[in-house]
């Protein structure tokens, strides 16, 4: 019986050890797409800085941009913590 139980704990061991390095993996996806946006915008600030404060449909472009990749950031982080859940019961 207690064989039986070390089995099942060590089953659920590392399906929290697999769900870990999955999540690491997205957090390390979504801080490489987080400074590809920096980069982005450093490179965007020269021609927005030329255009002045009437180029509002560029800035409406960035804003949109960034809160598409905070939905898509919380969507699997979102993911991920509910794996975890369930793998943890």
């Amino acid at each position: 019986m207690e064989n039986q139980h070390r089995c099942i704990q060590e089953i659920r061991i590392r399906a929290l050890e697999t769900g870990q390095a999955e999540m690491r993996v997205y957090v390390k996806d979504i801080h490489e797409d987080i400074q590809e946006i920096k980069s982005a915008l450093k490179e965007m600030r020269p021609v927005v800085n030329g255009f002045g404060r009437d180029n509002n449909q560029l800035w409406q472009a960035i804003v949109m941009e960034v809160i598409k990749l905070a939905m898509f950031s919380i969507s699997i982080l979102g993911g991920i913590v509910g794996a975890v859940k369930i793998l943890g019961k």
